[in-house]
């Protein structure tokens, strides 16, 4: 399984050159379900682009990973500090040049050039060597060294000698951001703009920059500034991780009812984070609470907020050397808030205890997730270790499945769990609450249905070798979803019952694939009918034409019930 959010920059070079068309593939289905990646990991990506020579690829991450200059700075930077990929050569030069630089518009030239600066386009320039009339402004490469011309130009005069009128100007005409003014104007000037900073940056930009105000107005006034902005706001976008701390660190100092908002803000974007996942019943999240695992703790709690809503009778439970029942289920974020306050990262690491519980209880869940580093796996009360607990809890209950999500490199508690003959699923993630939290909705979808996922990924790689462009493939999993590959299989299957086929290994196949997205889609009684069809052409041994009538049939009431 390819893994985008993988910060290893030959990682994703070796996959994209020995396999372009799977990795292209999983690019497609990111960016077609809406699953944005880490800023953290775009570099390494892209950088992987464009050492890899590929324009098409390159071209792609560029528009719809929505890379900026700072992307294609730090990717540079990656691939000149490696010794084993292709470095920066003039093809690569000339890739990054048309395919990035010419095609900025001069409305996004101005707006990078302000946001990020010149000396990142100095940089890679520098390195490039773009002809000036590649640019669409025709100025912009004079701005980026100084010299006059344009808006920026315009701007350049006002900050010789700037006033506090000329300098609010630059505020709500240019909307000149934050960082840019503290390093332009005088201290004491900035000081006087703050409520106009306030009023024209987005509110995510004063959360992330909470300190950097605070030498420039007492901390009162700026509690007394953001909490009015937050009180007038009634949406914003923001990531989840970067908004969990602030409010972690920060919600004593502030009145109950701003961060209840906040808190507000959080639920919107976990539903929109989940929305359409269904992750069926009874799910157990498993957070490990032992020494130094407080990340864990953070993580399991705000995973089970979410999952609660998605999921019947989802439950929260934490270990170190005993197990810890938390006070309340967190069924939103101001609850997960409460528990990961509440609960401490301490002792050693004993999750068979869970289990052992789970055991004399005799407790069932469907899925059983365990949040943890996997660096220990120390025996419970009754068991020497996780696999000897685990596999008796299968003797109980057979269909349970578990799932690992793993933070680094260790997996002492899932390799035990193999050696035992047990079906493990392990997904690694990243120790980094802002960048784990940023790929909850691709873990999320892979939680819901990881077998309607490879199913989608197979389609998708099969309408690349048809021919079909990426962009439309885009285009159809964004206005469909996942009923793009339901509409695909009955479109196979539809074809299927007009041939005269010795083999029925494809015909089963396919009725597999489509029994499999009408359940993860929750057209359980559709799936189950065309269970039992795809079950008569087993035991026939061949597509009979009466089987055939029977699944035109089918196909028909399917796509009758379903509104595509």
């Amino acid at each position: 399984m390819i893994s985008l959010i993988e910060p290893n920059l030959k990682y994703h070079y070796e996959l994209m050159t020995k396999n372009k068309m799977d990795y292209f593939t999983h690019l497609i289905y990111t960016e077609g379900f809406h699953l944005n990646l880490p800023y953290e990991v775009k570099r390494f990506i892209l950088g992987a682009a464009i050492s890899a020579n590929d324009p098409e690829l390159f071209s792609f991450i560029i528009n719809h990973l929505y890379c900026n200059i700072l992307d294609v700075r730090d990717a540079i930077r990656l691939i000149n500090s490696q010794q084993e990929i292709p470095r920066l050569t003039s093809k690569r030069k000339k890739m990054i040049n048309e395919l990035f630089f010419a095609q900025l518009s001069p409305q996004t030239l101005l707006f990078h050039l302000l946001k990020y600066s010149t000396s990142a386009f100095q940089e890679v320039i520098d390195l490039t060597h773009p002809h000036p009339d590649i640019f669409q402004d025709k100025t912009f490469q004079k701005n980026v060294y100084g010299e006059k011309g344009g808006k920026i130009g315009e701007i350049k005069d006002i900050l010789k000698n700037p006033s506090l009128s000329s300098a609010r100007e630059l505020i709500h005409k240019y909307r000149l951001p934050f960082h840019y003014l503290k390093s332009k104007l005088p201290q004491k000037l900035v000081t006087e703009l703050i409520p106009d900073i306030f009023e024209e940056e987005g509110l995510s930009v004063l959360i992330r920059n909470y300190e950097e105000f605070k030498p420039y107005i007492p901390t009162h006034q700026l509690k007394s500034l953001l909490s009015e902005r937050i009180s007038n706001t009634d949406s914003f976008q923001m990531n989840l991780g970067e908004l969990f701390s602030f409010i972690k660190k920060y919600r004593k100092e502030f009145p109950q009812k701003v961060t209840e908002k906040l808190c507000t803000f959080c639920d919107v974007i976990i539903d929109e984070a989940s929305q359409e996942i269904n992750l069926g019943e009874k799910v157990a999240i498993i957070g490990d609470a032992s020494g130094s695992m407080s990340y864990a703790i953070d993580f399991a709690t705000i995973l089970t907020s979410i999952i609660y809503t998605k999921a019947l009778g989802a439950e929260l439970h934490f270990f170190n050397s005993k197990h810890i029942y938390p006070s309340i289920t967190p069924k939103n974020f101001e609850s997960a808030l409460k528990i990961s306050e509440e609960v401490n990262a301490r002792g050693y690491t004993a999750p068979a205890v869970v289990i052992e519980d789970f055991l004399v209880e005799k407790k069932q869940f469907n899925t059983i997730i365990f949040v943890t580093d996997e660096q220990e796996n120390t025996k419970g009360k009754k068991y020497p270790n996780l696999a000897a607990a685990f596999v008796d809890y299968l003797n109980l209950f057979p269909t349970t499945k578990i799932l690992f999500l793993t933070v680094g490199k260790y997996r002492r508690m899932s390799d035990s769990l193999k050696e035992k003959g047990v079906e493990v699923a392990r997904i690694k993630i990243t120790n980094n609450m802002d960048v784990a939290l940023k790929s909850l909705q691709t873990l999320l979808y892979t939680l819901a249905s990881p077998l309607l996922k490879e199913i989608t990924l197979n389609i998708i790689n099969e309408e690349l070798d048809k021919g079909v462009t990426p962009q439309k493939i885009v285009d159809e999993l964004k206005v469909k979803g996942y009923f793009f590959t339901l509409g695909q299989v009955l479109t196979t299957i539809d074809d299927l019952t007009m041939l005269d086929l010795n083999d029925i290994k494809i015909t089963l196949a396919e009725m597999t694939k489509l029994k499999e997205i009408l359940l993860a889609l929750d057209y359980v009684a559709l799936s189950n009918e065309i269970t039992n069809i795809r079950d008569k052409i087993r035991s026939a041994g061949k597509f009979t034409e009466k089987l055939k009538e029977e699944t035109a049939d089918a196909i028909q009431k399917i796509k009758v019930t379903i509104t595509f």
